[in-house]
């Protein structure tokens, strides 16, 4: 390969170079370029994917008053060494009944839900346990079970929103872009009204 390289220095015409290599061994030359072509994609991917960023979102629910509603918090796929998801909630119009880790919230070693009442308020946090990333699939990171208690009145139904906010790092505690989208879970009026 060294003896190639050289060549191709001294070589005034590339057109040249290339009938050299072809006459040498077409093999060895198609071989190389396909190893150049596989090396070109692998860093363009890379750099695709942290320009990409982060993006959590929320699913919506529709229920009455007295149902419960699963909503799932989701995320797309990156690789990170840590993040946190704080899901927001009326508490005058949900109760916060249950959480639990996704797949993709499970991906990472050190992960937890926490339920903070006072702040109306569902917490995700997840690390890695060493001083890598971890490639987090696309996936589910928690889902939160909610009563609804609001009312709706009339025949109008009423939205609640559900917000999300997150923030991510790689594993040198650099921060990666996130983009957070909540939703909301609309409370139908009872078939009485």
């Amino acid at each position: 390969m060294y003896r190639w390289v050289v060549r191709l220095v001294y070589y005034p015409n590339v057109c040249k170079f290339v009938n050299m290599i072809l006459s040498e061994d077409p093999k060895k030359f198609i071989g190389i370029i396909i190893s150049l072509s596989i090396l070109f994609l692998c860093f363009f991917s890379f750099g695709a994917d942290a320009a990409d960023g982060f993006s959590v979102f929320s699913t919506g629910a529709t229920a009455h008053t007295g149902e419960t509603v699963t909503i799932s918090i989701k995320n797309t796929e990156v690789s990170l060494g840590s993040y946190s998801v704080y899901v927001n909630y009326d508490k005058t119009k949900l109760q916060y009944k249950s959480s639990s880790l996704g797949d993709a919230g499970s991906a990472l070693p050190q992960a937890s839900c926490t339920h903070i009442e006072s702040d109306s308020q569902v917490r995700y946090a997840g690390a890695t346990s060493s001083q890598n990333n971890v490639q987090v699939k696309a996936g589910t990171v928690m889902t939160i079970t909610f009563l609804v208690i609001g009312n709706a009145s009339g025949s109008t139904p009423v939205g609640t929103p559900i917000s999300v906010y997150a923030a991510a790092y790689d594993s040198s505690a650099k921060s990666i872009s996130v983009t957070s989208q909540g939703n909301s879970v609309l409370i139908m009026p009872s078939s009485g009204s």
